[in-house]
C-alpha cells in the first residue's frame, strides 16, 4: 500500500497526534501495571505541551474500558535484602521475598527468575510455568505473552498459559496482543500478526502502535494515518 492516501500534514501536528495516542497508551498501560521507556523528547514539541498531552491523556483515560477493569488482586513487586517478592494493595506481603528477578503481575501471571531458572508463577506464587524454550516472558494480554529466545541474536514469538510455545519466535520485536492483533518488527519495519501468527499487515511501516476500537495508527515517511484490521487506510476519523 502506499500513504498517498494519507496526505501530508505538517509534521508538528502529526508529531502532536503520535505524542497524544502515546501518551494515551502509556496511561493505559501504567494502569495495567507495565512500566515503559519514556522516548526521546520530540525536538518539535516543547516541554509544557508534553506535559498538557500527559494530562489530557489522564482525563481521557477513565473513559477507556480498560480502565474501568481495574483488578484488585493485582500484586505488585517489592524487594527487601536483595530479593524480590510481591504485595497487595494494601502493602501486605503475599508472597515471600525469594526471587532475583520479579515482574508486574498481568491476567494473574508473572515472569521470576532464581538464579538460572525461569519461569511464570501465579498469585500464590506457586510456579505454574518453567520456562525451557525460551529465556524470558512478558506480560499476558488475551491469553499469550511476548517470549524471548537467548543467544547472540534473541528472538521475539509467544506462549500460552501452559508455555505452549503457540508463535514461533522469528520476530525482532513485539507488543502485546490487543483485539486480536500483535505489533511485532522485522528488520526495523512494523506490522501485525493475528493469534496464529499470521502476517495479516505485513511489516512495512517506520512505527506501529496497538489498536484501539479497530483502528491503529501507523507512520511512513513522516506520514501518519490510520489502518483497519486488513491494513486498509481508514479515510475517516478514528472514533
Amino acid at each position: 500500500m502506499t500513504f498517498k492516501k494519507f496526505g501530508v500534514c505538517r509534521q508538528s501536528a502529526a508529531a502532536t497526534a503520535l505524542w497524544m495516542i502515546w501518551f494515551y497508551e502509556l496511561v493505559l498501560k501504567i494502569q495495567s501495571g507495565v512500566a515503559l521507556r519514556l522516548p526521546p523528547r520530540s525536538k518539535k514539541l516543547p516541554l509544557f505541551i508534553c506535559a498538557a498531552l500527559f494530562g489530557f491523556a489522564l482525563a481521557l483515560s477513565p473513559l477507556n474500558a480498560l480502565a474501568q477493569k481495574k483488578d484488585s488482586s493485582t500484586l505488585f513487586p517489592v524487594r527487601q535484602n536483595g530479593k524480590w517478592g510481591y504485595i497487595d494493595r494494601k502493602g501486605t506481603l503475599v508472597i515471600q521475598p525469594q526471587f532475583d528477578e520479579a515482574w508486574d503481575f498481568s491476567e494473574g501471571l508473572a515472569y521470576v527468575k532464581t538464579g538460572t531458572r525461569r519461569g511464570i508463577i501465579d498469585s500464590r506464587g506457586k510456579t505454574v510455568i518453567d520456562l525451557q524454550q525460551v529465556d524470558f516472558a512478558g506480560r499476558f494480554s488475551e491469553g499469550l505473552a511476548p517470549a524471548q529466545t537467548g543467544g547472540a541474536s534473541p528472538r521475539w514469538g509467544f506462549i500460552d498459559r501452559n508455555g505452549r510455545l503457540v508463535i514461533n519466535p522469528q520476530f525482532d520485536a513485539v507488543e502485546d496482543f490487543q483485539e486480536g492483533m500483535a505489533v511485532v518488527m522485522v528488520n526495523r519495519k512494523y506490522g501485525f500478526i493475528d493469534k496464529k501468527g499470521r502476517a495479516v499487515v505485513p511489516p512495512q511501516f517506520d512505527k506501529a502502535f496497538d489498536f484501539h476500537e479497530g483502528l491503529a495508527l501507523v507512520v511512513t515517511n513522516n506520514r501518519f494515518g490510520f489502518i483497519n484490521k486488513t491494513g486498509k487506510t481508514h479515510k475517516g476519523k478514528p472514533g
